[in-house]
Protein backbone atom coordinates (compact mmCIF):
# COMPACT_ATOMS: atom_id res chain seq x y z
CA UNK A 1 0.00 0.00 0.00
CA UNK A 2 2.72 2.02 0.46
CA UNK A 3 4.35 2.05 -3.08
CA UNK A 4 0.65 2.77 -4.32
CA UNK A 5 0.29 5.56 -2.09
CA UNK A 6 4.00 7.05 -2.89
CA UNK A 7 2.96 6.43 -6.76
CA UNK A 8 -0.06 8.66 -6.61
CA UNK A 9 -2.03 6.16 -7.61
CA UNK A 10 -5.67 6.19 -7.28
CA UNK A 11 -7.61 3.54 -9.44
CA UNK A 12 -5.15 0.77 -11.42
CA UNK A 13 -5.78 -3.45 -12.21
CA UNK A 14 -5.40 -5.47 -9.62
CA UNK A 15 -2.16 -6.63 -9.27
CA UNK A 16 -2.65 -9.99 -8.55
CA UNK A 17 -4.42 -12.75 -10.33
CA UNK A 18 -8.57 -12.94 -10.38
CA UNK A 19 -10.20 -15.34 -8.09
CA UNK A 20 -10.02 -16.63 -4.13
CA UNK A 21 -6.15 -16.07 -3.06
CA UNK A 22 -5.05 -19.75 -1.38
CA UNK A 23 -2.28 -18.35 0.23
CA UNK A 24 -2.49 -15.95 3.66
CA UNK A 25 -0.34 -13.48 2.34
CA UNK A 26 -2.01 -13.11 -1.47
CA UNK A 27 -5.13 -12.71 0.50
CA UNK A 28 -3.33 -9.58 2.42
CA UNK A 29 -2.77 -8.09 -0.95
CA UNK A 30 -6.50 -8.60 -2.24
CA UNK A 31 -7.99 -7.70 0.90
CA UNK A 32 -5.08 -4.31 0.99
CA UNK A 33 -6.10 -3.37 -3.11
CA UNK A 34 -10.10 -3.76 -2.11
CA UNK A 35 -9.63 -1.41 0.96
CA UNK A 36 -6.92 0.96 -0.80
CA UNK A 37 -9.55 1.31 -3.64
CA UNK A 38 -12.79 1.87 -1.37
CA UNK A 39 -10.72 4.76 0.26
CA UNK A 40 -10.85 6.40 -3.11
CA UNK A 41 -14.02 5.66 -4.22
CA UNK A 42 -15.49 7.31 -0.74
CA UNK A 43 -13.57 10.79 -1.62
CA UNK A 44 -15.55 10.53 -4.91
CA UNK A 45 -18.69 9.39 -2.88
CA UNK A 46 -18.30 13.08 -1.18
CA UNK A 47 -18.58 15.32 -4.06
CA UNK A 48 -21.09 17.74 -4.80
CA UNK A 49 -21.40 16.30 -8.12
CA UNK A 50 -24.31 13.57 -8.54
CA UNK A 51 -22.04 11.66 -11.41
CA UNK A 52 -18.92 11.42 -9.17
CA UNK A 53 -21.08 10.04 -6.32
CA UNK A 54 -22.76 7.58 -8.35
CA UNK A 55 -18.87 6.64 -9.88
CA UNK A 56 -17.73 6.36 -5.66
CA UNK A 57 -20.82 4.17 -5.05
CA UNK A 58 -20.47 1.96 -7.01
CA UNK A 59 -16.92 1.53 -6.77
CA UNK A 60 -17.39 1.10 -3.06
CA UNK A 61 -20.02 -1.71 -3.51
CA UNK A 62 -17.80 -3.52 -5.75
CA UNK A 63 -14.99 -3.20 -3.46
CA UNK A 64 -16.58 -4.26 -0.74
CA UNK A 65 -17.94 -7.18 -1.86
CA UNK A 66 -14.52 -7.98 -2.70
CA UNK A 67 -12.94 -7.10 0.41
CA UNK A 68 -15.40 -9.27 1.94
CA UNK A 69 -14.82 -12.36 0.35
CA UNK A 70 -11.50 -11.81 1.27
CA UNK A 71 -12.40 -11.48 4.73
CA UNK A 72 -13.71 -15.27 4.16
CA UNK A 73 -11.07 -16.52 2.60
CA UNK A 74 -8.81 -15.47 5.17
CA UNK A 75 -11.24 -17.19 7.76
CA UNK A 76 -11.55 -20.30 5.59
CA UNK A 77 -7.27 -20.55 5.75
CA UNK A 78 -7.73 -21.04 9.52
CA UNK A 79 -10.97 -22.79 10.17
CA UNK A 80 -9.26 -26.39 9.43
CA UNK A 81 -7.28 -26.03 12.83
CA UNK A 82 -10.49 -25.22 15.19
CA UNK A 83 -10.48 -27.32 17.46
CA UNK A 84 -14.33 -28.24 18.33
CA UNK A 85 -15.17 -27.64 22.09
CA UNK A 86 -12.60 -24.87 22.74
CA UNK A 87 -14.20 -21.21 23.49
CA UNK A 88 -14.94 -18.77 20.72
CA UNK A 89 -12.78 -15.73 20.47
CA UNK A 90 -14.97 -12.95 19.65
CA UNK A 91 -12.81 -11.75 16.20
CA UNK A 92 -11.70 -13.66 13.54
CA UNK A 93 -8.11 -13.47 11.71
CA UNK A 94 -9.70 -11.94 8.25
CA UNK A 95 -11.99 -9.45 10.61
CA UNK A 96 -8.32 -8.46 12.09
CA UNK A 97 -6.25 -7.71 9.00
CA UNK A 98 -8.58 -6.07 7.64
CA UNK A 99 -8.51 -3.32 10.84
CA UNK A 100 -4.61 -3.54 10.07
CA UNK A 101 -5.42 -2.43 6.45
CA UNK A 102 -7.34 0.34 6.91
CA UNK A 103 -5.26 1.81 9.84
CA UNK A 104 -2.23 1.38 7.94
CA UNK A 105 -4.17 3.55 4.79
CA UNK A 106 -5.11 6.40 7.99
CA UNK A 107 -1.28 5.99 8.64
CA UNK A 108 -0.24 6.82 5.00
CA UNK A 109 -2.16 9.84 4.67
CA UNK A 110 -2.10 10.75 8.47
CA UNK A 111 1.66 10.91 8.88
CA UNK A 112 2.52 13.53 6.66
CA UNK A 113 -0.64 15.94 7.66
CA UNK A 114 -0.60 15.35 11.12
CA UNK A 115 2.96 14.06 12.07
CA UNK A 116 1.91 13.96 16.19
CA UNK A 117 -1.28 11.33 14.91
CA UNK A 118 1.47 9.01 12.67
CA UNK A 119 3.15 7.43 15.20
CA UNK A 120 0.28 6.92 17.37
CA UNK A 121 -1.50 5.28 14.47
CA UNK A 122 1.53 2.91 13.88
CA UNK A 123 1.59 2.27 17.11
CA UNK A 124 -1.85 0.92 16.88
CA UNK A 125 -1.17 -1.34 13.77
CA UNK A 126 1.41 -3.22 15.70
CA UNK A 127 -0.89 -3.93 18.52
CA UNK A 128 -3.29 -5.17 16.53
CA UNK A 129 -0.88 -7.34 14.35
CA UNK A 130 0.40 -8.52 17.77
CA UNK A 131 -2.92 -9.67 18.72
CA UNK A 132 -3.21 -11.63 15.25
CA UNK A 133 -0.14 -13.18 15.90
CA UNK A 134 -1.85 -14.03 19.35
CA UNK A 135 -4.97 -14.97 18.03
CA UNK A 136 -3.35 -17.46 15.86
CA UNK A 137 -0.62 -18.76 18.55
CA UNK A 138 -4.23 -19.59 20.61
CA UNK A 139 -5.98 -21.46 17.45
CA UNK A 140 -2.84 -23.52 16.31
CA UNK A 141 -2.71 -24.76 20.00
CA UNK A 142 -6.31 -25.90 20.46
CA UNK A 143 -7.23 -23.14 23.07
CA UNK A 144 -9.77 -21.22 20.77
CA UNK A 145 -11.80 -21.04 17.36
CA UNK A 146 -12.95 -17.89 15.96
CA UNK A 147 -17.06 -17.36 16.32
CA UNK A 148 -17.62 -16.39 12.48
CA UNK A 149 -20.69 -14.21 12.51
CA UNK A 150 -22.64 -14.53 9.00
CA UNK A 151 -21.86 -11.95 6.32
CA UNK A 152 -25.38 -11.75 5.13
CA UNK A 153 -24.70 -8.70 2.34
CA UNK A 154 -27.57 -8.24 0.35
CA UNK A 155 -25.21 -8.72 -3.10
CA UNK A 156 -24.65 -12.27 -2.10
CA UNK A 157 -27.78 -13.21 -2.44
CA UNK A 158 -28.88 -11.17 -5.78
CA UNK A 159 -26.53 -13.40 -7.17
CA UNK A 160 -27.92 -16.45 -6.24
CA UNK A 161 -31.62 -14.67 -7.02
CA UNK A 162 -32.80 -15.82 -3.57
CA UNK A 163 -33.24 -14.40 0.11
CA UNK A 164 -31.74 -15.92 2.83
CA UNK A 165 -33.84 -18.64 4.10
CA UNK A 166 -32.22 -19.02 7.68
CA UNK A 167 -28.91 -18.64 9.22
CA UNK A 168 -25.79 -20.65 8.41
CA UNK A 169 -24.51 -22.77 11.25
CA UNK A 170 -22.03 -21.01 13.39
CA UNK A 171 -19.15 -23.10 11.41
CA UNK A 172 -19.96 -25.03 8.60
CA UNK A 173 -19.43 -28.82 9.58
CA UNK A 174 -18.61 -28.02 13.06
CA UNK A 175 -20.64 -28.54 15.71
CA UNK A 176 -22.54 -25.78 17.01
CA UNK A 177 -22.45 -26.75 20.87
CA UNK A 178 -21.20 -24.22 23.31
Amino acid sequence: MERWHEEGKEFFPAPFPSGVPKTLAACLEKLAYHNFHIWHYENYGRSEQDHLVVFGWQGCQENNKERNLTINAIDDLIRPHYRKGVPFHSETLGSLLDRVTIQYLKYLYMRRGNPLLGPQILENILALIDCGQELLDQVFAGKIRCLELPRLKHYFFEERNQGPTSLPEVHEGMDSGT
